[in-house]
């Protein structure tokens, strides 16, 4: 299993942005975190966890196969009434509980990179993204 094509595919599609790649071998475990930022200077305070999108991903390798697991798969938005700070969106992901190929939890992933931008496309275009976030949003996109 090579997570090196997942990588790329995401750092052509979302130039200004970063991906982690975490592998485990005492498990045979990938976690996979999706980032707008680009850098630790564009973390507000310079802490991960406050990056706008919160898509977190677990790649599994049984005995006959892999599976995939999102833990999870929002982004954030405009608040959704006065007393929020924030509120969040799904973004459309499907996992894979029943041991498949690797190239099929590739797919998969890069499947959900695609509606990754659709969401963040709708977000701008009915400009719902938080005023903080607009600029890391728009330099993914561009």
């Amino acid at each position: 299993m090579s997570t090196e094509r997942i990588k790329k595919v995401y750092k052509e599609k979302f130039k200004g942005s970063m991906i982690l790649v975490n592998d485990y071998q005492m498990g045979d475990m990938t976690y996979i975190t999706l980032l707008a930022a680009k850098n630790k200077d564009d973390f507000e305070n310079g802490i991960i966890q406050n990056d706008p999108i919160n898509i977190r991903i677990v790649i599994d390798k049984g005995l006959e196969g892999y599976t995939l697991e999102f833990l999870s798969n929002s982004i954030l938005t405009k608040p959704n009434n006065e007393y929020l700070a924030f509120s969040s969106k799904k973004v459309s992901a499907r996992g894979i509980k029943k041991e498949t190929t690797f190239k099929k939890v590739e797919q998969r992933i890069i499947n959900t990179f695609n509606n990754l931008e659709k969401t963040i496309l709708e977000l701008l275009e009915n400009e719902q993204a938080h005023k903080d976030h607009v600029e890391l949003y728009e330099r993914m996109v561009k």
